[in-house]
């Protein structure tokens, strides 16, 4: 009966939250078995394990929230410990006719389900404290627009905050579309552009109009636009930001071409041979689905604002013009994406950037 009390879902739903089911199920599958030689090869141990770690596991791994994570964990092992209890242990105790006994099949359930999700949450809290890991939870926590750096960038540049809001609700959007992790690609875009707080004006959306490159070299113009994912990254460490925002930062253009400044280059200095590095960002390329599309909801976003009240047919050939030049041009090879996904992405995107940019009527005056 001592099983019943055991927090033998405990590493399965921490694992789950952090690596995902799969990797919950082997490791529950190898405490499980250890528990079952511990007990005295039981075999009632060992199956009430595999159980629980992967109901509690497949409960838990999309859970985004401190609440219902610790709900969802204390529910699952609760309910299948009793009931394994039940299957296991109710006949002898009847046949025993020892009914005092049978409080046990509801008491030292709770005991070890109240166990298990008070530990799990406990350790969840502490592996978070290290960079590398990340949850929805954590994800979650970043997109809390109170943050110090969204504050700075909705007070300092106030376009680009609003850029990565719409980026944001387009990507998060496409993310849920192919199932990928919405979360993480929300807390992901609102800081993928933190590093233009290094010289706001000198970014359209916050110029007011202005031309800041006037002065400019082409050369220097094309500087300024790349510091903006070096600065990124800085911003990023002093802030303490997880790896994967970092990661996403710093490839969210991949080695994109800033082609403008190099055409003006050219104009400038014809029949001149001029070194691309200087006018091409560093990368790396997108690896992952998540910062693949928001790369490519970036691109759009920014492409739709400069468009003057495009029409829905526009707007389809604005995003398929950029889909085709990110794959031309090669900053897809690294990405974890299919073909049936981008085209899903693409449809997503059209249908957001078609709600953002819809036409409102105009009331006569009174």
């Amino acid at each position: 009966m001592m099983f019943l009390m055991l927090p033998l879902g405990f590493s399965a739903v921490v694992i789950s939250v952090i690596y995902g089911l799969r990797a919950a199920i082997f490791v529950g599958l190898f405490v499980s078995g250890i528990a079952a030689v511990a007990l005295g090869n039981s075999f009632s141990a060992l199956l009430t394990g595999l159980l629980v770690s992967g109901i509690a596991g497949f409960a838990v791994r999309y859970s985004a929230d401190y609440k219902k994570f610790f709900a969802y964990t204390f529910l699952s092992c609760w309910l299948v410990t009793t009931v394994s209890g039940i299957v296991f242990l109710g006949a002898d105790l009847m046949e025993e006719g020892i009914f005092s006994n049978a409080r046990l099949l509801i008491l030292l359930p709770i005991l070890g389900a109240i166990c298990t999700a008070v530990c799990a949450l406990a350790v969840l809290t502490i592996f978070e404290l290290f960079p590398g890991v990340t949850t929805n939870m954590t994800f979650l926590t970043y997109t809390d627009r109170n943050h110090p750096l969204l504050k700075r960038l909705q007070m300092e540049a106030p376009g680009t905050y609003h850029h990565c809001e719409r980026v944001a609700s387009i990507a998060e959007k496409a993310a849920t579309s192919i199932g990928c992790n919405p979360w993480k690609v929300q807390a992901c875009a609102l800081f993928h552009d933190i590093g233009k707080l290094s010289a706001p004006a000198m970014f359209t959306e916050n110029a007011g109009g202005i031309n800041t490159h006037e002065k400019l070299t082409p050369e220097e113009s094309a500087a300024v636009i790349r510091r903006h994912v070096t600065y990124g990254l800085e911003l990023a460490r002093k802030y303490k930001l997880k790896r994967s925002l970092r990661e996403a930062i710093a490839c969210h253009h991949g080695t994109s071409f800033i082609s403008f400044f190099y055409q003006m280059e050219q104009k400038q200095h014809p029949g001149e041979k001029i070194p691309e590095e200087k006018f091409r960002y560093d990368g790396p390329l997108p690896k992952d689905k998540e910062n693949t599309i928001l790369m490519l909801a970036d691109c759009c976003e920014a492409a739709l604002r400069s468009c003057t009240s495009p029409t829905p047919d526009e707007i389809y050939q604005k995003v398929n013009e950029i889909f085709q030049s990110k794959y031309l041009h090669r900053q897809l090879d690294d990405s974890a994406l299919t073909l049936r996904e981008l085209n899903l992405v693409k449809e997503s995107f059209v249908n957001s950037l078609l709600t953002m940019n819809h036409s409102r009527i105009a009331y006569p005056k009174t």
